[in-house]
């Protein structure tokens, strides 16, 4: 039986675009809580050149709130990103 086809992370670049906006000028807790947070993660296939993107939209995130939703969105994009690639390779069962 063949083995089934899977993407390499290692075949894979991944580019993170980050956005802060809210005028906070103080380090304060307070100022921090008021920041709105964007977030673009592009995932692209390095032999290709295949590539997937998507957002986090702008909102008021904390640190442990925004990385679950890049981790989530990464997932994401990863079996799309595979997706295409298998396509383009040709590749049956994808």
């Amino acid at each position: 039986m063949k083995e089934k086809w899977v993407l390499k992370a290692k075949e894979v670049c991944k580019t993170i675009n980050s956005s802060n906006s809210g005028g906070r000028k103080k380090l304060t807790k307070s100022g921090r809580n008021q920041e709105l947070r964007e977030v673009e993660i592009i995932l692209t296939h390095i032999t290709t050149d295949l590539r997937v993107s998507g957002n986090i939209k702008k909102g008021n995130y904390s640190r442990k709130e925004l990385m679950l939703l890049s981790n989530e969105l990464e997932e994401k994009l990863f079996i799309e990103l595979e997706n295409k690639v298998a396509k383009y390779y040709k590749i049956s069962g994808k």
